[in-house]
């Protein structure tokens, strides 16, 4: 039963890795999380030593490419992220009443971009790239205050609506379609990671 297991292992093994890890004409889906964005980690230093809330989510990546060429592919990058601090806090109006208020800031950003990846890998399993990307950006600031006497609710919006990046990458393909992905440079995140289907 062992030498069993051990050969379809083998078997599954080398079929899963026979092919090159990119091939024009075929797709790339990948999924990833990313860490290291610098608007959350100014507002999570700000809040550190506080009574202030602080939760963040991302930024999260979904990520498109096709493979145009031997070694050049084209696609499109999502990524979203958002933080929100929070802070409850009381004063007393004119009436001797105690008014409990809570102020909330909470931010996000979303982009679209396309973009272009050189590979210069020739592996089986091992696919290393350079990726840049150019396309729409949109940041957004929003400031909410459950005090009656606190002015109107505040919104303010990314100046421009251009985003790019430009990382450096490597796919490790574990079979001939699943593996996963790292990516380090320019982007909603210094450091990102995730996986990858090839389609």
């Amino acid at each position: 039963m062992k030498t069993l297991t051990t050969t379809l292992f083998a078997v599954l093994l080398y079929t899963g890795l026979s092919a090159q890890a990119f091939e024009e004409g075929r797709s790339y889906l990948s999924l990833g999380y990313g860490f290291g964005n610098l608007t959350q980690a100014v507002i999570k230093e700000a809040v550190a030593e506080s009574d202030v809330k602080y939760s963040s989510f991302g930024p999260a990546f979904l990520k498109y490419e096709y493979a145009i060429a031997e070694k050049v592919g084209i696609g499109a990058n999502l990524a979203y992220l958002s933080a929100k601090v929070s802070a409850t806090d009381a004063y007393t109006d004119i009436n001797n009443n105690e008014i409990k208020y809570t102020e909330t800031v909470k931010f996000s950003t979303f982009s679209v971009l396309g973009r272009v990846n050189f590979h210069f890998g020739d592996n089986d399993n091992i696919d290393p790239y350079f990726g840049v990307g150019m396309g729409y950006r949109t940041a957004n600031w929003n400031y909410t205050s459950t005090d009656p006497n606190a002015p109107e609710n505040e919104d303010i919006k990314s100046l421009s609506p251009f985003g790019m990046d430009m990382t450096f990458g490597t796919r490790f393909l574990f079979t001939d379609n699943v593996g996963a992905y790292v990516e380090v440079g320019m982007a909603k995140a210094v450091f990102q990671l995730g996986l990858v289907a090839k389609l």
